[in-house]
């Protein structure tokens, strides 16, 4: 018995030896035969590693930074505007406005909750524990400010409700959700005010950071009976109210999504 467990323990050690080109030569061959054998075993062992190195140089290879991801984003929406213009002669985009739009797509790319579904695959490959574990690691701090609404999901809606959010720069006074309409989104205000606005126009109470609107109609596929508009404060200047600081800033979720949401997790509903 004991002769045949050396037997297996020297086999396996031979066999790791090989496959692993370290080749310490303290086994040889002594057969025709046996040659045969170590020399198969080494290539199977030689291209193994090969393939392994192949993977992990294409692998750190291809990392791509925030900085490349945003210079893509960047390079197709300057490609777009261009096409609309050829299109539109003797028509062109004023570069001022050139110059917002670009400024507000690379704000919501550094701000857009979903591209962790959107550029990268890891996210669905794992566990829905890991996955709770990595949306409360990188997205805990935003949660806690709307934790009067998260604290009440399950955990599973919380997290598909995070990872699809993407960001909204909305200039003074711009129209958000228009009275007697069918709400779209479900919008989280993460900085600046909202104002609220009868039906005549009249304003009547101001929604401050850490609010959101909308899930309520949503919920219950009720047009909004407000109009709700990003806040107005007074300038000295035009460039002051064209600062990007002055502006609201939401989270938003598409309503279908939403809804889809509550359907998969009734008990949050």
């Amino acid at each position: 018995m004991k002769n045949s467990f050396a037997t297996y323990v020297f086999s396996l050690y031979w066999l790791f030896e090989t496959l692993t080109t370290v080749g310490y030569g303290d086994f040889t061959g002594s057969t025709s035969l046996e040659y045969c054998i170590t020399m198969v075993f080494e290539f199977v062992g030689f291209c193994s590693n090969a393939v392994l190195i192949g993977i992990m140089t294409n692998f750190f290879s291809n990392q791509v930074t925030y900085d490349d991801l945003l210079h893509e984003k960047l390079s197709e929406m300057d490609l777009w505007m261009r096409r609309l213009e050829l299109s539109y002669k003797p028509y062109y985009i004023p570069p001022r406005l050139g110059k917002l739009i670009q400024d507000t797509v690379a704000d919501a790319f550094h701000f857009d909750f979903n591209l962790i579904v959107e550029e990268y695959t890891l996210y669905q490959q794992l566990a829905p524990k890991m996955q709770t574990e990595l949306i409360n690691k990188i997205f805990g701090r935003f949660m806690s400010r709307f934790k009067y609404f998260f604290n009440s999901c399950e955990q599973g809606f919380r997290n598909e409700f995070v990872i699809q959010l993407y960001a909204r720069i909305h200039p003074p006074n711009k129209e958000i959700q228009r009275y007697g309409r069918e709400a779209e989104e479900v919008v989280l205000i993460l900085s600046g005010q909202v104002n609220m606005f009868t039906k005549r126009g009249t304003k009547f109470m101001q929604l401050p950071a850490n609010s959101l609107f909308n899930d309520y109609q949503l919920l219950f596929n009720l047009k909004s009976n407000i109009t709700f508009k990003s806040f107005t404060p007074r300038y000295e200047s035009e460039a002051q109210m064209q600062a990007v600081e002055n502006r609201t800033r939401t989270m938003n979720l598409n309503g279908e999504k939403f809804q889809d949401l509550l359907e998969l997790y009734p008990e949050t509903a």
